[in-house]
């Protein structure tokens, strides 16, 4: 099991949202400016609430989950699970275009509007065992060193391929 903060989070959400169906409510509405204030009670122990991309990182996760409503946190990163979503794969034209637009992403901000719309067609898709928890780790990651973050969301969605 992975100790790291987005781990624990997205294993405590999980939990909470599949015995309590208000609390999924609220963090449904968690990643909207408008609604997102409805989440602030259960997100402000997990984040800096006036630090917007720490919370938008939170909020994404957390509305993310509270919609998908899976029975545990996965295994499967972003860039396969979206991959995993088309019959063939990662060379699917439109696959790679929705990658595309998550690499073009500059600011956590941007990242998480984009990822809102990607999760949910993820979801959309069946979730493949998605991994919420490294997600939420390399979107708190991402201001600091987000070259490395698409950069490994990248390798997750084509694999790792040697020539030797």
């Amino acid at each position: 099991m992975n100790s790291t903060r987005g781990h624990s989070f997205a294993e405590a959400v999980i939990q909470r949202v599949n015995s309590d169906s208000g609390y999924a409510a609220r963090l449904k509405m968690a990643d909207s400016e408008i609604t997102g204030f409805r989440a602030f009670e259960h997100l402000s122990r997990w984040c800096e609430l006036s630090n917007d991309d720490e919370f938008a990182s939170f909020a994404t996760i957390a509305a993310a989950i509270a919609r998908a409503k899976p029975k545990r946190n996965g295994f499967v990163g972003i860039g396969r699970a979206l991959a995993m979503c088309f019959d063939d794969g990662c060379s699917s034209t439109a696959a790679k275009a929705r990658l595309l637009s998550l690499l073009m992403c500059r600011t956590v901000e941007s990242t998480t509007k984009t990822l809102r719309h990607i999760l949910m067609f993820i979801n959309s898709k069946g979730g493949f065992c998605f991994d919420y928890g490294a997600l939420l780790d390399d979107l708190l990651r991402f201001g600091k060193d987000g070259d490395s973050v698409h950069r490994k969301w990248a390798t997750d969605f084509y694999g790792t391929r040697r020539l030797i």
